[in-house]
């Protein structure tokens, strides 16, 4: 039995060396291996069978008990029946497809794709928000620009925060680099909605704002640098295309680059970007936009950072855009301290990195048969790319904002497609890859109607969550912690080692034993959906870990192996001793690497250096070989999905004018969805600890809570246009007005009689809109609040029942 686990309490915890503390989530992991909520035994609802599935009582239904070999009997044969009558478009994968990302991996999907295939919920992103396709054409790839190092941060004279919440939504030490900075002269300035814990403990300065409106406030910072000429014209002649007229590509509108746009002389509209414009769409006073403009515009040496939230609007590309160009406005890239990012970690720039290999060598796994090349790359690219796809209909994937809708009215995508919409027709669904689709994708209530009308459900999971509580049959497998141990990445500075923990709880599996089991029922080779045996999947996670070099920049093994290594660890695996930069024995023995660092003497590649020193020959990979403020290839491509309409440049825009006119009208406060302290997800959300410590509240501020008669503490019914979720407010002074928030990941809890969502789930309340390139619109969805006054009794969190299967002891 774990009693407890320890975090990194070794070294100097310096900038250079910091420790690895775990946060409250990874600290109350040994509650949620051990909960309640863990599936027991292989079971099967009460009145499910193959011939009369009744699902009407998914959600509700009691449970029974089934052996092992009685449950992968039914399972197999409602596969089997299932691609018999339906073929693989006929079922859907809550799986991701991405099997690469060894933390998701789930040789189920394998067996599916050994079978055909199966219809993905992944023509879209429900992490990256808008940046990923902007990045790759108006900067040249994904994930270029998010490298700053801890070490490059403290070279920063002002870091600029926008919708950033380090300390709650930021694995590692980051909230505590920017407080080492500050403590060293630099000053923080954060943009966000609410105080966050990040803006109270290391910030000077909160600009509060209405949540999707960041845009506006940036343009009209934008429009008080070109007035003041503070800003770096020679930088953006050099480097960028279309900030001015004389930078435009060939065919661009004469009056079609951005300066033109802010000063309102534009062929996009005749409207200044003045402070006062951008005071009446997101509420920062016009006086505080100056002054939020002069002292960023003269501060020279500016670390700009934005979070994923502010770009999952409606349009919005609008928002990332823009946050670009104001970032290249500033100028100074490829020299230290100049830096703009978003959330994905930090270190990459920094020599010395080091990286685990995948415990999951893809090239071997059966290819996904409906994604061909040119289909949507789930998070990555997420959009189809019609120039290399035509109107095959040869691939089949669903926008995760709009895939319960769409199923119900059985087709989806839009005219402008080649072919125009297509059919759609769902009758089985599996829930595995430990993602709670039904929970973390909008539109809840409707994702129940569809899981409630389909011929058979099943999942596989170690946690009884909201959606496998809608599943026909559970197989109960094993968490990481009952897995063989491997090499995985901390963060870029770093290798973590874990041995297996404990013997599998209850009768749970590993996915990999339950997937060979079920191919051997279909008539399937077991070794085509499970290629490697655990002990040469973490044999791969130490072979193919890498370092780079801080001299030479060059990749090379991380880990020396010897034969010693091998003959103990590895004694059934076809391997050879290697050499490498450290010690696969002491990794072993301390459970972490981390790259000696020294301040001012360890090398630090300085994001676009190679660029910025030569652009002739050293061009970016865009268009134009340079920074694409006016990105025509970047509108193409998002214009040809059809979801919504941008311009080359970042233009403001309402990207959903139903949603607009609910603002306006029944629904007018903008609800927004932060990461927080007691869950990563929809994971952990079952560890009483972690739900006393914090609740699911519903945050609002004082101004609106008083307009309400809402005092702190009552309970509330928060209702939009798609649902309702009862709730305790917690009424703020620190929440600006207009604004309100759901933290990401409760598990949905339906009462049945009144159809309202007692568990703070916020995806109950979320628009089912796809926007951009397949973005979910999370933040500044529309909502309206009352006190509640009806009849049901809402039991405080650390005192409600984990939900557990009925039936099963």
């Amino acid at each position: 039995i774990v009693l407890k686990n320890r975090t990194d309490d070794e070294g100097e915890n310096s900038v250079a060396m910091p420790g690895r503390r775990a946060c409250p989530r990874g600290r109350a992991k040994a509650s949620q291996i051990y909960s309640a909520a863990r599936i027991k035994y292989p079971m099967k609802r009460k009145h499910f069978s193959l011939d009369d599935p009744q699902g009407q009582l998914r959600g509700i239904d009691e449970w029974e008990r089934l052996s092992w070999d009685e449950a992968l009997d039914l399972v197999a044969e409602g596969i089997r029946r299932s691609y018999e009558k339906y073929g693989p478009q006929g079922i859907l994968c809550g799986a991701s497809s991405n099997i690469t990302l060894d933390n998701y991996y789930d040789q189920n999907v394998c067996l599916l794709n050994a079978l055909g295939g199966a219809v993905h919920i992944e023509a879209g992103t429900v992490s990256f928000g808008s940046f990923s396709v902007v990045e790759t054409h108006m900067l040249g790839g994904w994930g270029q620009c998010a490298n700053a190092s801890t070490l490059q941060r403290m070279t920063s004279d002002l870091h600029v925060l926008i919708g950033g919440n380090w300390s709650a939504s930021m694995g590692g030490y980051n909230a505590w680099t920017l407080q080492e900075s500050r403590r060293r002269g630099a000053r923080v300035i954060v943009i966000d909605p609410w105080l966050n814990q990040t803006a109270q403990g290391v910030c000077d300065w909160w600009i509060p704002v209405l949540p999707g409106t960041d845009t506006a406030l940036m343009q009209a910072i934008c429009y008080k640098w070109i007035n003041a000429g503070t800003f770096d014209q020679a930088f953006l002649d050099t480097y960028c295309i279309g900030f001015d007229s004389k930078t435009l590509p060939q065919g661009a509108p004469s009056n079609g680059d951005w300066k033109n746009y802010i000063l309102g002389t534009s062929c996009y509209d005749n409207v200044p970007k003045t402070p006062e414009w951008a005071e009446a769409i997101c509420g920062v006073p016009a006086d505080t936009i100056r002054a939020l403009a002069k002292e960023i515009g003269e501060t020279d040496i500016v670390d700009f950072y934005a979070s994923m939230a502010p770009s999952k609007i409606p349009a919005g590309e609008q928002f990332v855009q823009t946050y670009y160009t104001m970032c290249l406005m500033h100028g100074g890239y490829g020299t230290p301290g100049h830096y703009f990012g978003r959330y994905g970690g930090q270190g990459g720039s920094s020599a010395g990195a080091m990286l685990a290999g995948f415990n999951c060598p893809v090239e071997e796994d059966p290819a996904a048969p409906l994604s061909p090349a040119g289909a949507p790359v789930y998070m990555y690219y997420p959009i189809p790319q019609f120039d290399v796809l035509g109107d095959s209909t040869e691939w089949l994937d669903l926008n995760p904002s709009e895939v319960w809708r769409d199923i119900l009215r059985g087709q989806y995508g839009r005219d402008c497609w080649p072919g125009g919409q297509r059919k759609i027709d769902i009758h089985a669904a599996y829930f595995g890859g430990f993602m709670s689709s039904m929970n973390q994708v909008p539109d809840v209530m409707n994702a129940i109607k569809v899981v409630r009308g389909l011929d058979f459900v099943w999942g596989i999971n170690p946690f009884f969550d909201s959606t496998r509580q809608y599943c026909d049959v559970l197989l109960p497998c094993t968490t990481m912690w009952e897995k063989p141990g491997r090499a995985f990445n901390g963060d870029y500075n770093s290798v973590t080692w874990f041995d297996k923990i404990m013997d599998p709880l209850y009768e749970s599996k590993p996915e990999a034993w339950i997937a060979e089991e079920l191919a051997k029922r279909l008539g399937i080779d077991p070794s085509v959906v499970n290629k490697h045996t655990d002990e040469e999947r973490t044999y791969i996670t130490v072979r193919d870990a890498s370092y780079v070099d801080p001299n030479t920049f060059q990749f090379s093994p991380l880990l020396t192996v010897t034969q010693e290594d091998l003959d103990e660890c590895y004694p059934t695996v076809n391997a050879a001793p290697q050499e490498g930069a450290f010690s696969f024995a002491e990794l072993r023995e301390k459970g972490l690497l981390t790259v000696p660092r020294v301040e001012g003497q360890t090398m630090l590649i300085e994001p676009y250096s190679a660029f910025i020193a030569d652009p002739v020959n050293n061009p970016l990979p865009t268009m134009s070989g340079k920074f694409e403020i006016y990105c025509g290839v970047l509108a193409y491509m998002i214009n040809s999905v059809g979801y919504s309409t941008i311009a080359p440049i970042g233009v403001y825009q309402i990207g959903d004018p139903e949603q607009q006119a609910h603002l306006d009208g029944e629904y007018p406060l903008r609800l927004w969805t932060p990461h927080g302290l007691r869950r990563a997800h929809s994971v952990n959300d079952e560890v009483t600890s972690l739900r006393e410590a914090m609740p699911q509240e519903f945050f609002m501020s004082t101004v609106d809570a008083e307009a309400r008669g809402i005092k702190n503490g009552d309970i509330v019914l928060v209702t939009s246009p798609y649902g309702k979720v009862l709730r305790p407010a917690k009424v703020l002074s620190t929440v600006v007005p207009g604004g309100c928030a759901l933290q990401d990941g409760a598990w949905f809890r339906i009462d049945e009689e009144t159809g309202i969502d007692l568990g703070g789930a916020p995806n109950v309340l979320e628009a089912p809109k796809s926007s951009g390139g397949g973005c979910q619109a999370f933040t500044a969805n529309p909502v309206q609040v009352e006190k509640y006054t009806g009849s049901i009794k809402l039991i405080p969190d650390k005192n409600t029942p984990t939900v557990m299967p009925v039936g099963i002891e």
